[in-house]
């Protein structure tokens, strides 16, 4: 109950017509708007594999971004990957959404599995 009274009093989310995504700049464009001001996307990518790593610290990684005021990071699908032994990383431990254990189960998408759990391919 004191649950549900606290749910009252918090304001609602504001409509999706609100806070329109991010556009094209209609005079410019090479800017985009967001939150209706010009904006300049400014990033500094990691190599996809060290993003996708498990042991990869995103709380540091974003707070770089911030510090660094850069406003734009890319991931990955994790469709391609480096077999074992590339730019030695050590277990290739990237979190991805299937096991592979032949062609065809990854043609078809195979097993799904706890993303919290480390597996080799």
């Amino acid at each position: 109950l004191l649950l549900g009274l606290v749910a009252l009093t918090l304001p609602a989310p504001a409509p999706a017509a609100d806070h329109p995504p991010i556009s094209l700049h209609p005079d410019n464009g090479h800017y985009f708007l967001f939150r209706s001001k010009p904006t300049v996307l400014v990033a500094s990518g990691e190599h996809y594999g060290a993003v996708l790593n498990g042991d990869f610290d995103y709380v540091r990684y974003f707070d770089e971004l911030k510090r660094n005021e850069l406003n734009l990071t890319r991931t990955f699908s994790g469709v391609y990957r480096e077999v074992p032994g590339s730019f030695n990383i050590k277990n290739n431990d990237e979190l991805q959404a299937l096991i592979v254990r032949d062609l065809k189960q990854a043609e078809s998408f195979g097993q799904l599995y706890d993303l919290s759990q480390p597996h080799a391919i």
